[in-house]
């Protein structure tokens, strides 16, 4: 795949010099993140199961992780020139839904696809190829369902309703797996990941729609980063908080264990080692087997607690986190950008709103004299982008340019 992409992928470059194409990246934003979410995520690692939560270690991770996280969104509002994350991105209600949704869509996919494996071996008493198998309608159903979005939005523009549709299903399917009882079948168990599948496929593409939709022609690749980087942060922390839940149940259920195993056998499934001692307990009596398959079941139950909890509304609150209702586009637009202006061309445009002769003597025509003084010139400028973007930046910070869009709906 390497090679196909090296030798038949042509993108087009701006023939931008090293140099100046290093300088033009936000090394101090990305250190700054990448810092943040190792230390935000190493904290939630160590929490209750490597150290105490209220261990010096743990609280100075969070601490410190939440802190640098600010200085990065102080770094990329006030002092980056190309920042990694354009906090522009977020500057209204869509952006933000189409963001949360994104990342709760992932969060729900991978926190399933990681554990129900460890469901089907420990609890099921599966083998590790069976245990795969499990997997097919999950992944099959979110397949189909992203192919028939895809194909949908494609032929009528719209993708709201789809993502309305999609957050039902997920919801539903997400919380059905709380309803999954000790002793039995995979019946209940394939439904469930169907109903899942299909509400994670539909919210692949429109997520990323709409936040295309509420950005800027310029913004495309920053939109497409950003989504990126929140789906890996969801899709770690989904992982992340699953072990630390699981642990701890196990941890907590351990004194049972050892009361009905003994301490040497009940101590192979503490929290620390029952992710990889499920395969011990074939070795066990059956009514061994039975205990610790209960204990398993009981901690994975937390996990899928965990997994639909961003989507669960408590009663009479209003948390509804990952919910599309501030997303207000339901078609695609089709996206008009007008490039910023130079000072030069706000000068013309002053002296032509004012019927006053340009800078070069010549008078102004009557299509220059009525020309709308806030859309500018509609002429291409063959610019270096990098340049532009620096430019741009530093007077967008200054308050001299707007970005302005003309969007017409279909």
């Amino acid at each position: 795949m390497f090679l196909v992409i090296l030798l038949f992928l042509k993108v087009p470059t701006p023939n931008t010099p090293v140099a100046a194409g290093l300088r033009a990246i936000d090394w101090t934003g990305s250190l700054l993140i990448v810092g943040s979410a190792l230390m935000i995520l190493l904290g939630l690692e160590f929490g209750d199961v490597t150290h105490p939560w209220s261990s010096a270690t743990v609280i100075c991770l969070l601490v410190f992780g939440v802190t640098v996280l600010g200085i990065f969104i102080v770094n990329e509002w006030r002092f980056a020139i190309n920042p990694v994350i354009p906090l522009r991105l977020f500057s209204n209600r869509s952006s933000i839904a189409a963001y949360v949704v994104y990342s709760c869509n992932f969060y729900v996919l991978i926190g399933l696809s990681y554990y129900l494996p460890l469901y089907s071996q420990s609890v099921l008493g599966a083998d590790a190829l069976t245990s795969g198998i499990h997997l097919i309608p999950l992944i099959v159903s979110s397949s189909l369902a992203a192919a028939c979005t895809g194909a949908f939005i494609q032929m009528t523009g719209i993708y709201l309703p789809i993502m309305y549709l999609a957050q039902v299903m997920l919801t539903l399917g997400a919380g059905l797996f709380i309803n999954l009882h000790y002793g039995e079948g995979i019946t209940k168990l394939i439904i469930f990941e169907v109903i899942v599948g299909i509400g994670v496929g539909m919210n692949l593409e429109p997520p990323l729609l709409a936040a295309l939709a509420a950005a800027t022609e310029l913004d495309t690749a920053a939109v497409n980063g950003t989504m990126s980087f929140i789906r890996s942060i969801a899709t770690s922390i989904a992982i992340v908080l699953g072990g630390v839940i699981f642990q701890n149940r196990m941890n907590a259920a351990n004194d049972g264990l050892v009361d009905q195993l003994g301490p040497q056998i009940a101590g192979n499934f503490t929290g620390s080692q029952a992710l990889a001692s499920f395969g011990l307990i074939e070795t066990l009596p059956s009514e061994q087997q039975t205990a610790v398959r209960q204990v398993y079941f009981g901690s994975l139950r937390a996990v899928w607690i965990m997994v639909s909890g961003p989507k669960w509304e408590p009663p009479n609150t209003k948390l509804m986190l990952p919910s599309p209702v501030c997303c207000r586009r339901r078609h695609i637009p089709d996206v008009e950008l007008v490039r910023p202006r130079l000072p030069s061309q706000w000068r013309d445009e002053r002296c032509s709103a004012r019927g006053r002769s340009c800078e070069n003597g010549a008078k102004p025509t009557a299509s220059t004299a009525t020309e709308r003084p806030d859309h500018g010139t509609s002429q291409s400028r063959n610019v270096d982008p990098i340049k532009l973007v620096r430019f741009v930046a530093r007077q967008r910070r200054r308050g001299m340019i707007s970005w302005q869009i003309e969007k017409t709906y279909m």
